[in-house]
């Protein structure tokens, strides 16, 4: 403990001297909170001629005792060549100490392991050296051979740190690099992670053992990171396990000297599966990183585009934090506003404008009565008020669902009481929101327009429902017909067909040879009826050509859908599938291929933590974002008699909106909750702003100066993730 608070107590000293002096701490910080120790390289390579001379890399720190110690791999001549099978052939592994981490001094009797003799399988390197220090001895991994000979893992063992005896070869692959060790003391197991050459560009592996040197390299598992972009390379694996779970730094590899590497940060819960968590932590790679006291760590790594070159030296960058936090959290709420009426408003759809603002649509109750109006709100950038309009027939059930921009103004689309009925419907709206011209649409029974999408030639395309004995606004209409109708850009029609596969048709895009339309149905399986989400495909004239149901064994809804960039299709919903590891309501996200196969699917809920059998996690909005993940919102509480408390977040029964951030495999990047103390704000849907962030539209009782339930929209930063991709 004295030692700890000793060394804490000297490096505090020497970065904040440092500091004062602008000698040691880069004026650069990354965001992530790494400082960069302004004198570096720590290690430089020897003077020409000696063993050193080339280049240094793949270094191996750790502290036993009061003395820090570095192992390291070192050429004794390297040029500018990328590939030179002589300078390979003088890689051997040297040896530093220091009493801080800071100052090095290098062992005399380097190499401490050097090639072997001549005949023997390492004469022609020894290299990638990794050394822990348990049972009383220094026990070092490393590779040999190279050059024009194979080159494999062989195993070392010191009592001083310095003399090391071999202990033999431990694999025949003949293509190794990369060597990382894991002792993973509650198991006893030891993980090695490596790279193999002969499966590049996915070359990660990782082979477990009970002991030192018994790793069956035909069981290794292929190391995939989930979210990175392959077929590139990731390698220069460094991996370390601590109460919060696995941590892997890597970077992303290009020859012929990772001209524009950063240092990569990974998680994972049992050191196989692992996500992407932050792409751009330094600029540098063969990141090694030692945990000195409670929260401070210091990273040694070479610098981008000298991997394997001439000259390469060893860095120094200092941390100080919990390496959980270099997790990207959710990103914060800018401002939360909100309009309305004193009558009690629901918000249904909105999104970003050409002038920075917001427009947003959905109902407004008469005098808090059961009959409805289409309300439509629209703010400036700072969602502030702009106008709003009020459309529809008293003692009615009129309402908005869908508002997109079009030229000089706004579409809007809906229900309206029209010929005797709740017709579908759509109004254009000029910017100022001037009625410019109403359309309605009847069938038999109600009727209401779900989604819309304007077509390449300026039309309109729309899906909703026909046929229903109901009225008002319907989250699921299941008593209806499914419906699909276009129209020219001023709302005139031009055809309509049902859908013979879905009651309602919940959103539509164009497509290449027609239109898709995501849906929910009704199917049997082993006796029991359930909900499913439903992928439909028609022709340029709305003729069903493909149909598809997908889900689990319970009920799942889609309420938004979108054409993903690689052809294929996400939906947003949500699921109390049993087969999908839900309870009650949680988010759903599936993914369908370009090829109508579902790809994944994922749930999401619980952010609270409350009992979840109780608490639902409705989402109604989904986006695909620009990073080719997704983002996902809703809403979570409780509509029970059941009501916990504990949560900073307040108790079970109080509303908030809630998103998700995933990769493009559906993985949680980060999760959100944004809201007030003082009421309700439910998440109803969300869509992507200009600046990289997102604008939440909720059902607020606390927003605004109105009554309860009323239109909020929350600005939502852009992500703190780092990517260089």
């Amino acid at each position: 403990m004295k030692y700890k608070l000793a060394l804490l107590l000297s490096l505090f000293i020497f970065l904040f001297i440092s500091c004062i002096e602008n000698k040691v701490l880069s004026e650069k910080k990354y965001k992530t909170g790494f400082k960069v120790y302004h004198s570096n390289p720590v290690i430089k390579p020897g003077d020409k001629g000696q063993w050193d001379a080339g280049a240094l890399g793949s270094m191996s720190v750790l502290k036993v005792g009061d003395v820090f110690h570095m192992y390291y791999e070192a050429w004794g001549v390297r040029s500018k060549k990328e590939w030179d099978a002589e300078e390979y052939e003088s890689l051997q592994i040297g040896h530093a100490t220091s009493k801080d981490g800071i100052q090095w001094t290098k062992d005399p009797q380097n190499p401490v392991l050097p090639r072997g003799a001549e005949g023997e399988w390492d004469r022609t390197g020894t290299w990638d050296p990794f050394v822990i220090y348990e049972d009383g001895f220094y026990k070092m991994w490393y590779g040999g051979g190279g050059g024009d000979e194979p080159c494999d893992w062989a195993y070392a063992v010191s009592k001083d740190g310095t003399n090391f005896e071999k202990k033999g070869k431990l694999s025949d692959i003949g293509h190794v690099e990369d060597c990382h060790i894991v002792h993973e003391q509650d198991s006893g197991m030891y993980y090695m992670y490596y790279w193999d050459r002969r499966h590049e560009p996915m070359g990660l592996f990782c082979v477990t053992s009970t002991t030192e040197t018994g790793f069956d390299f035909d069981k290794a598992i292929n190391i995939k990171i989930s979210g990175e972009k392959y077929p590139e390379m990731y390698k220069f694996t460094h991996v370390l396990k601590d109460q919060d779970g696995w941590h892997m730094f890597y970077a992303d590899f290009e020859r012929p000297h990772c001209p524009d590497s950063f240092t990569r940060y990974a998680t994972s819960t049992d050191g196989i599966h692992w996500q992407a968590r932050n792409k751009k932590l330094l600029e540098g790679h063969d990141a090694e990183i030692l945990n000195v006291a409670d929260d401070l760590y210091m990273i040694y790594y070479g610098p981008r585009n000298h991997f394997d070159a001439k000259d390469c030296n060893i860095r120094l960058v200092i941390y100080n934090g919990r390496l959980r936090d270099l997790i990207p959290s959710a990103p914060a709420m800018q401002w939360n506003k909100g309009h309305g009426t004193d009558n009690g408003d629901h918000v249904h759809y909105g999104m970003q404008t050409s002038d920075g603002g917001y427009i947003m649509t959905g109902q407004t109750s008469e005098s808090r009565r059961d009959f409805s109006d289409m309300l439509v709100v629209k703010t400036d950038a700072q969602g502030n008020l702009q106008w709003q309009k009020i459309i529809g027939t008293s003692g009615q059930t009129d309402h908005g669902n869908f508002v997109t921009e079009v030229s000089n103004g706004f579409l809007v689309a809906g229900a309206l009481y029209d010929h005797g009925g709740q017709r579908r419907a759509l109004v254009k709206l000029d910017s100022k929101g001037k009625i410019v011209w109403k359309k309605s649409y009847p069938a038999n029974g109600n009727g209401s327009i779900r989604g819309i999408d304007i077509t390449g030639s300026g039309g309109i395309v729309a899906t909703g429902y026909i046929g229903s004995g109901e009225r008002g606004y319907q989250f699921i209409c299941d008593d209806g017909q499914g419906s699909i109708l276009k129209t020219d850009a001023d709302g005139n029609m031009q055809w309509e067909k049902t859908l013979s596969s879905a009651p309602h048709g919940m959103r539509v895009e164009e497509v290449a040879v027609g239109y898709a339309i995501a849906a929910n149905v009704w199917i049997n399986e082993n006796g029991k009826d359930h909900q499913d989400v439903c992928l439909i495909l028609t022709d340029n004239k709305g003729n069903e050509t493909f149909s598809k149901s997908y889900g689990g064994d319970g009920d799942d809804q889609v309420f938004d859908f979108a054409v993903t960039n690689d052809g294929g299709y996400i939906f947003g919903g949500h699921s109390r599938s049993p087969s999908y590891g839900t309870v009650n309501w949680d988010f759903l996200l599936l993914k369908v291929d370009s090829d109508k196969k579902e790809q994944w699917y994922k749930t999401f809920g619980q952010p609270r933590g409350y009992n979840a059998k109780y608490i639902h996690d409705e989402s109604y909005g989904v986006k695909q974002t620009p990073d080719g993940g997704y983002i996902v919102a809703g809403g979570t509480g409780d509509e029970y008699r059941y009501s916990e408390a504990g949560h900073p977040k307040g108790r079970s029964d109080l509303w908030w909106a809630y998103a998700v951030k995933t990769d493009t495999n559906g993985n949680l990047m980060w999760e959100g909750l944004y809201g007030s103390l003082e009421g309700n704000n439910a998440g109803e849907y969300i869509n992507l702003t200009s600046d990289g962030g997102y604008i939440i539209f909720t059902d607020s009782d606390t927003a605004g100066v109105m009554g309860e339930n009323n239109f909020g929209l929350m600005k939502i930063m852009p992500d703190h993730i780092q990517s260089n991709d």
